[in-house]
């Protein structure tokens, strides 16, 4: 759709600037109207720009759906209209991303679409809630259906933030030892440098050697400074390239350390994710095709496209689980036991919130192994700045005042 950048007289005469994406004119001025506005001056984006100036991203951000699910499910079960509650909800939200979608959402279902058909065409819900949305429609339990899609997310953001959590303090002990260096590099090294020369008299090879280094680093400066902001760029760039996005996803599902806390995670979004989509009315074989549309990991994606392809061909998916050796013998043993019983998606919620609780577990074990192993390089750095730079001053000052000093 055009972007269209407008000018809107308001009945107090005030002038209104505003942007938005809209089908065609009869679209914005029909938004425009409903403001109870006249619309002054309209101009829009070339055709061949649209796709280069798209005012949202890919994808809204996870908070954003969720107060979107939370909002829409509230109206509809105090008894409100959609309509109500989207009207209401593009003034409330905080998201500005989500309210420019809520107003393409409005005006689709003015049109006489569905809730998930809007949501479709305004972009950036992931197919999973769009498909939850449409089986909720289907069931006549769409207010269920999004109060349980928003409970889901918020349990998939309380993972993500544990995971960022366990990483704050490496990367603040990193930035602090960073600071420390670039204070020694920039300060204390090219002084002490400078004291042996003037005291005239032979370097340590270890001094001289951290004295060339740092020299060598203040000549590279600006280089060095340009790469720590360009490498994420090139990695990022890399990792479109489909056979390194796999090789990258291969090696990271395998690498020690790592690879049990990703896979813990996965295996917590995968049964979650399939517990909300096999609970608001999908059938497993849709539910896995979606989650292997969203998978980030390409080696769980190969894993879930087998075990998709046998649950479409009639296996029973405690069965598919168990040809993947992934699967750990208690979610194939409690799986199969839902499926038996009729209670799949109980069970699928119970492993979910025990992966969860895992992936906990194995954050913070992370987290108490690298502070003594950080504690350890960052002592290991300045007993080597001890020995190669103060270690020496000492023997110069030894030597200046005839005086042992210890």
């Amino acid at each position: 759709m055009p972007i269209y950048f407008y000018q809107t007289l308001g009945a107090d005469g005030t002038l209104r600037r505003g942007t938005g994406q809209f089908s065609g004119l009869d679209d914005l001025l029909s938004e425009v109207e409903a403001r109870g506005d006249v619309l002054y001056r309209v101009g829009a984006t070339p055709a061949p720009l649209d796709g280069l100036l798209r005012l949202q991203p890919r994808h809204l951000s996870l908070p954003a759906v969720v107060e979107f699910c939370h909002f829409v499910s509230e109206y509809l079960a105090s008894g409100a209209t959609l309509q109500g509650a989207l009207e209401d909800l593009a003034a409330a939200s905080r998201f500005s991303s989500l309210k420019q979608r809520v107003r393409v959402i409005r005006r689709s279902i003015t049109a006489g679409h569905s809730l998930s058909e809007a949501m479709t065409e305004a972009g950036g819900f992931r197919p999973f809630v769009v498909s939850m949305v449409a089986a909720g429609e289907q069931s006549g339990t769409l207010a269920r259906v999004l109060r349980a899609c928003a409970d889901h997310l918020e349990q998939t953001l309380a993972l993500r933030r544990s995971v960022r959590r366990g990483a704050i303090y490496p990367v603040a002990v990193l930035l602090v030892l960073g600071v420390a260096l670039g204070f020694w590099i920039s300060v204390v090294v090219p002084n002490i440098g400078q004291l042996f020369r003037v005291a005239n008299m032979p370097v340590p090879e270890l001094t001289q050697d951290v004295v060339d280094a740092t020299a060598w680093i203040q000549a590279n400066g600006a280089l060095l400074l340009w790469l720590p902001a360009l490498l994420p760029v090139l990695w990022f760039a890399a990792l479109r390239w489909q056979p390194m996005r796999r090789a990258v996803d291969g090696v990271r599902w395998r690498v020690p350390l790592v690879a049990p806390l990703l896979r813990t995670t996965t295996l917590s979004f995968f049964f979650l994710n399939l517990s909300a989509m096999y609970g608001a009315g999908l059938t497993l074989s849709r539910a896995l095709e979606l989650l292997e549309r969203d998978v980030q990991n390409h080696a769980f994606g190969r894993r879930l496209a087998s075990i998709r392809e046998a649950v479409a061909a009639g296996s029973p998916l405690a069965a598919a689980m168990s040809s993947q050796k992934i699967f750990d013998p208690l979610p194939v043993h409690l799986v199969r036991l839902g499926e038996s019983t009729g209670q799949l998606e109980p069970q699928l919620a119970r492993l979910a919130a025990h992966y969860a609780a895992k992936a906990r577990a194995r954050i913070e074990v992370i987290v108490k192994l690298a502070e003594p192993a950080i504690l350890l390089v960052v002592g290991a750095v300045f007993a080597l700045l001890v020995a190669a730079l103060v270690l020496p001053v000492y023997d110069i000052v030894n030597q200046v005042g005839g005086m042992r000093l210890w």
